[in-house]
């Protein structure tokens, strides 16, 4: 086995160490080392292969479990960038998770069943969507990310995660001094006759109207003035299901497929949607280019950011994270006291790709935990909190009316219990 250009592992292993044993007779618990003099500066070489040896076992041994397995679609699900910064996130706002948040990520990663839901797995999800399908609870919570639950923080579902990593971007942007907005209204419309964008607008200030679906499906969440260019961006979060994550349980799957495969669908869906206006209000006839989707293609199409259920980002958005520590660093990189541009560059793509991972594996980890209050029989309960309150309130009652001296109100003028 040649492992690299210069060095020789079996060679290595079998002279070097009286331990030679596995993938390249290491004892892991005593690493591999050369012996003094035979380094020859090979050592961060060495190091390198062994790891890339040891990390080709664990896929052999990953991609042996069954199709079906959680563990196997995680394991293929995440990037080589994102997925795991929580390991090395740092104590500050950007990296820290409670311990809740926490635990949800790590059982993720994973792919382990989520502790929130132990003891609950089978009872029945009391939401109007849930009661359709008879939907109950599984081990790893995906039904509760997988299903709009109405209600809750921030509509307790996709559009809090969305909006957290839409805002966390526009943060990022606003640091690097790079000149963006967020859900640009009007960019690919600007074409259409006027009563037509007069009755577009009307549509959207009403978020109930059928009508203003249509519209809202052509707004970008993000727009980036470059020079030279416009990036239209529009994000995605996308959570375990057979639609997404189908395509891993193949026998050789392709790592962060699903992310990426999403990410490439947003072009095409924009083109369509466009298209579908064009012919409909601007009576553009099937086949021809109309304004809306030319004012799409002219600014180089919509291009795809999607946030994966494990952690994942597409290559889309290392992308943006790239140009955004480029322009960081051409800012700062003096004033900060790096040696050289490159060195800031590397800095900051760090910084902003830990800070969207931790933002979004603590929002995930939110959905999963703020839906728990849709299971019937779960502490957190809805249904049980207000029987709770119910009580909590009816005991108080009974309690005044056994003692109508203490008070004629708990939360009185003049403060808990105290009379007039």
């Amino acid at each position: 086995m040649q492992a690299t250009a210069d060095i020789d592992l079996d060679t290595l292993a079998a002279n070097n160490h009286q331990n030679a044993s596995g993938v390249l007779g290491v004892d892991s618990r005593l690493g591999f080392l050369l012996s003094p003099g035979d380094g020859s500066g090979q050592q961060s070489s060495l190091t390198k292969a062994m790891e890339e040896r040891i990390s080709e076992r664990l896929t052999d041994d990953i991609r042996a479990l069954p199709n079906a397995d959680v563990r196997r679609t995680s394991y293929f699900s995440i990037d080589g960038h994102a997925a795991g910064c929580w390991v090395s996130a740092s104590g500050n706002d950007d990296g820290c998770l409670c311990n809740a948040t926490f635990v949800s990520t790590v059982a993720d990663y994973f792919g382990r069943p989520q502790p929130a839901c132990t003891g609950y797995v089978g009872a029945r999800v009391n939401t109007k969507a849930a009661r359709r399908t008879n939907a109950t609870l599984d081990a790893y919570g995906h039904v509760l990310r997988s299903m709009p639950h109405p209600g809750g923080y921030a509509r307790c579902g996709y559009h809090a995660n969305h909006d957290a990593n839409v805002y966390i971007m526009s943060t990022t942007f606003k640091d690097c001094s790079i000149r963006h907005a967020v859900e640009p209204r009007g960019i690919f419309t600007s074409g259409l006759p006027r009563e037509v964008q007069l009755r577009a607008a009307a549509a959207m200030r009403n978020d109930d109207d059928l009508e203003s679906k249509t519209w809202r499906q052509i707004i970008p969440d993000l727009i980036i003035y470059a020079p030279g260019r416009t990036y239209v961006l529009d994000v995605k979060v996308i959570n375990h299901n057979a639609t997404r994550y189908g395509c891993l349980k193949v026998a050789a799957p392709v790592r962060n497929k699903a992310a990426n495969k999403r990410a490439t669908a947003v072009d095409g869906e924009y083109t369509s949607k466009a298209r579908d206006i064009d012919q409909a209000y601007a009576l553009t006839p099937p086949g021809d280019i109309g304004p809306c989707e030319r004012a799409i293609l002219d600014a180089g199409g919509c291009t795809g950011i999607a946030f994966g259920h494990y952690g994942e980002m597409s290559d889309t958005a290392e992308g943006i994270i790239r140009m955004c520590g480029d322009a960081a660093a051409a800012l700062s990189w003096e004033e900060m006291g790096f040696t050289s541009e490159k060195y800031a560059a590397a800095h900051y793509r760090n910084q902003y790709r830990h800070r969207w991972a931790m933002n979004h594996c603590r929002e995930k980890a939110r959905h999963l935990l703020l839906n728990m209050q849709w299971v019937i029989g779960a502490p957190m309960n809805i249904c049980h909190q207000a029987e709770a309150a119910r009580e909590r309130r009816a005991a108080w009652a009974r309690s005044h009316r056994a003692n109508p001296g203490r008070g004629r109100h708990r939360h009185g003028r003049h403060g808990a219990g105290v009379g007039g």
